[in-house]
Order: structure tokens, then C-alpha cells, then sequence
């Protein structure tokens, strides 16, 4: 199953149990993955650095993952919280399954490593990743810098980095949920609000 069809349905199951993800498609908000994107997409890592340093940052998908959601939304960019496993070289980077993603949303576990990795998705599609770059180049030897951003339609980044995600559940309820509101995000983009 290609990631389109795993993300829509994700979202279907996402919107079964309670967590209300607001997916918009990314055509009908005009959002153009072109030059000025990547200038944004620049932004991006530069604030993070800015607020982080450029270390290392491939345990700390949750808090970086909803920075990156937040600089999107403040710039009126459509996005949800997207949550599953990433590979790399078909190898699995994070131990995440759908059952314990599930089991997390029902009863929040005290344990610090859950198994879950947390990404941005714009429409159904594009991938923003602010942490994989960087277990991925420590873990594997890759040259990558750990402040990159990933970012690109997953069907390139199979193809180029050879990076699948893998989305199992979607939105940024799940989020605030199971870090029991200590990470407050909001949608700013007028396409994703219910004013």
C-alpha cells in the first residue's frame, strides 16, 4: 500500500477514535512545494537551530515535530500531526505499531520511550521530518547534517534517501493527549479552523 492510501487511512481510523484530524489537500489551499517553499523550509531548520543548537535530535520527534507544526500553521501553511514508523533501508527506525499508538490514546503510559514517531504531513502527502536526518546519520553513518529538515512527497524520498514513512495515525490531538497537555498547539490556517 502506497503512503497516500495508508495516510487516508490513518486518518479514517484517527477520526474513529475521537482524535478529530483536520487534513486539508494541499491543491485546494495552493500550497506550491516550489523555491519560495524551500526558502520556508530553510526558516524552518534555521529556527529550530536557533532555538536548539545543531546536535543531535533523533529522540526528540514529539517536541520538534510540533515546532515545525506551529511554524506552519503561523504561516498559514495547512498541516496535521502525523504518527507511525519510519525505515530506512526497509530497516525500522522506531519500533512503532499501530496496537501501541492505539493502546497510548486509551490509557497514557508513564514509560518515557513509547515507540512512536511523530512527523508533519502538508495535504496527504508531503512529509516534513525535523529529526529522522538526524538518528539516521548517527545511527548509520550517513553524512547528513543532524539540524536537516527532511522534507519532500514520500515517493521521493523513498526513491532519493531511501526513507518510507510509515503514518498509522494522524492529528494533533493524539499529541496534546498523551503528553497530557503539556504540548498545546492550535491551527492557525483558516482552512483547518472551526471558528
Amino acid at each position: 500500500m502506497d503512503y497516500l492510501a495508508q495516510f487516508r487511512q490513518s486518518v479514517e481510523k484517527s477520526t474513529q477514535m475521537g482524535i478529530e484530524p483536520r487534513v486539508v489537500n494541499s491543491s485546494e489551499h495552493h500550497v506550491s512545494f516550489d523555491e519560495k517553499f524551500d526558502r520556508l523550509m530553510h526558516e524552518v531548520s534555521t529556527f529550530l537551530v536557533n532555538l536548539h543548537g545543531d546536535g543531535y535530535r533523533g529522540a526528540s520527534c514529539m517536541n520538534f515535530a510540533s515546532q515545525v507544526f506551529m511554524f506552519l500553521q503561523q504561516n498559514k501553511i495547512p498541516c496535521e500531526l502525523t504518527y507511525g514508523e519510519v525505515k530506512f533501508r526497509s530497516e525500522s527506525l522506531y519500533s512503532a505499531t499501530q496496537e501501541n499508538l492505539e493502546a497510548e490514546w486509551k490509557e497514557i503510559s508513564q514509560e518515557k520511550n513509547i515507540g512512536i514517531h511523530v512527523w508533519v504531513t502538508i495535504g496527504e502527502d508531503y512529509v516534513v521530518d525535523p529529526t529522522t536526518v538526524s538518528r539516521v546519520s548517527r545511527h548509520y553513518g550517513m553524512p547528513w547534517p543532524h539540524f536537516a529538515v527532511l522534507h519532500g512527497h514520500q515517493k521521493e524520498l523513498v526513491r532519493d534517501e531511501e526513507i518510507e514513512h510509515i503514518p498509522m495515525l494522524v492529528g494533533k490531538n493524539y499529541l496534546e493527549k498523551i503528553t497530557s497537555n503539556e504540548i498545546e498547539l492550535d491551527y492557525l490556517c483558516s482552512a483547518q479552523r472551526k471558528d
